[in-house]
């Protein structure tokens, strides 16, 4: 599937339309759209949000044990790539 999250074994695809309207299909069918709805709009941004920093930590993570793994892991590097990380976590709104 496109952009978008996808709930319950992809029972639920959360996605914005062409139009940027917010909709939902169940089991691959149209469901419903959030047309709108302002707080599930924002809502839906937010988890895309926080979606995009996991897989940031992810990615620095497999990286770091990676280096580990290889024996050329460096503190100073550590501490760079763990700082951009951090930044990017005090962006999100809370």
């Amino acid at each position: 599937m496109g952009d978008g999250i996808s709930l319950c074994d992809d029972k639920y695809f959360f996605f914005l339309d062409g139009g940027g309207i917010l909709t939902c299909t169940r089991n691959d069918e149209p469901w419903r759209d959030f047309l709108g709805d302002n707080a599930v709009h924002a809502l839906f941004e937010h988890v895309q949000e926080l979606d995009k920093v996991v897989k940031e930590a992810k990615a620095l993570c497999e990286k770091f044990v990676g280096k580990v793994e290889l024996g050329i892991a460096r503190s100073r590097v550590t501490y760079a790539e763990c700082k951009v990380l951090l930044d990017s976590i005090k962006e999100i709104k809370e």
